[in-house]
């Protein structure tokens, strides 16, 4: 029975449950269009595209207007109206009072925005700020990929359990029927024989429970992933990711986070610091009843931006982290090294202990079929066993699982 038994185990993964198969990779793909978050980061990108086109603009973003209607003077019951109709550097003006009426066209432009303008500083930190949205976005969806990855590993041990126990059952079913016929003959105690029917209907119990929790996860996953998975049998969790690890990569996109944060702060900083220096000098054109040069300077004198100052400060805010959070990058790749061989080390255990229990189980069978030993500590023998087999299977789980979650944190921009 216990031959019969080790077989199953070892050949239980391969088994047909339930027809079609699917794989942790497969699912990871279906994530890429079902993500929730990835119409959120479309609709981004379709209105970051909308502001770059309208920032492209510059001054020609529609037509400003203005108009005033004053009385000429308090005791006057005549008025004058003065007007401006202006679109990007092109203006036209004009006034209108009881003696005379005046109009005039004209075209004017800042120098300093020819060497650089807040434009040209906006947009470039638009092209950050896309980078950034595409950064956030993947580390959404690379959470996400862990959370699947964890409860597919969940469902696996689980199914991995329920097959062990169920075939655990069979041979507790043979054992209690030949435990009731001996006890018929005289063969063997009462208590030997309720020790077996306990034991039955404990693991029957268990089962049920196990096929309900079963249940209760695809649907979780269903609700979750938007990724129905009840006609599928999930593939065992591959375990060759580790060739495909780039733990060179890991953990990149917080590192790329900061860096962007750092670098829109700094073009924020580089403009302003070219506005406070660099004077305000319009050049004119101007046609009334005659043609007239215009020259216009504005320089704010004696000025403390406070606001450059907030953000000279956060630059070194943000430089310090990103110097952190290198070294904490250095620091996690040790540390995966390091859970990997934990990993690996207690497989190798439970894989000993699992061989060692058998041997003890199939002694004690032995034992009692020769009236050496109790079937309670042949039952005991047998738990542990199972205990140990399930062990073991989440224990591969748990690293094939890691090791897929290790390859998503490291996969490329």
């Amino acid at each position: 029975m216990s031959k019969r038994f080790c077989i199953f185990v070892i050949f239980f993964i391969s088994a047909l449950l339930y027809g079609e198969e699917i794989s942790l990779d497969s699912l990871l793909e279906q994530l890429d269009s079902t993500f929730y978050q990835r119409e959120i980061f479309e609709n981004k990108k379709e209105f970051n595209t909308t502001k770059k086109d309208t920032l492209r603009l510059r001054e020609y973003n529609g037509v400003q207007s203005n108009y005033t209607l004053s009385q000429e003077s308090k005791s006057s019951k005549n008025f004058e109206s003065t007007g401006e109709i202006k679109y990007g550097n092109f203006y036209i003006k004009g006034s209108k009072s009881k003696n005379k009426d005046i109009f005039g066209f004209g075209v004017e432009k800042n120098l300093k925005d020819l060497i650089y303008s807040k434009y040209d500083s906006d947009l470039k930190k638009l092209f950050y700020e896309e980078n950034k949205d595409r950064v956030q976005y993947l580390k959404k969806l690379q959470l996400e990929k862990i959370s699947l990855i964890n409860l597919y590993k969940d469902i696996k041990d689980v199914e991995s359990e329920i097959i062990i126990k169920s075939n655990a059952l069979k041979v507790l079913r043979e054992q209690k029927n030949v435990l009731d016929n001996s006890y018929k003959l005289g063969k063997v105690s009462k208590i030997d024989l309720e020790s077996s029917i306990y034991n039955y209907e404990n693991t029957f119990m268990e089962l049920d429970y196990l096929r309900n929790q079963l249940k209760i996860l695809k649907k979780q996953f269903f609700y979750k992933y938007n990724i129905d998975i009840n006609n599928f049998k999930l593939k065992k969790i591959d375990n060759n990711n580790s060739r495909k690890i780039n733990i060179e990569k890991i953990d990149q996109l917080d590192l790329r986070e900061l860096e962007l944060e750092e670098n829109i702060l700094k073009e924020t900083i580089k403009y302003q610091e070219y506005s406070n220096k660099v004077p305000d000098i319009a050049l004119g054109l101007e046609k009334y009843d005659d043609n007239k040069i215009v020259l216009k300077f504005s320089k704010k004198l004696f000025y403390r931006d406070i606001n450059l100052m907030d953000d000279m400060n956060e630059v070194i805010r943000k430089k310090m982290l990103v110097k952190q959070k290198r070294n904490d990058l250095e620091s996690v790749k040790y540390e995966i090294q390091n859970n990997i061989s934990d990993y690996n080390k207690e497989i190798l255990v439970l894989k000993n202990r699992q061989y060692l229990e058998e041997k003890i189980y199939n002694i004690k069978l032995l034992e009692n079929k020769h009236g050496k030993t109790k079937y309670i500590d042949v039952i005991e023998a047998f738990d542990k066993y199972i205990k140990t087999s399930i062990n073991l299977e989440k224990e591969i789980n748990k690293l094939n699982a890691y090791l897929y979650i290790v390859k998503v944190r490291g996969e490329e921009l």
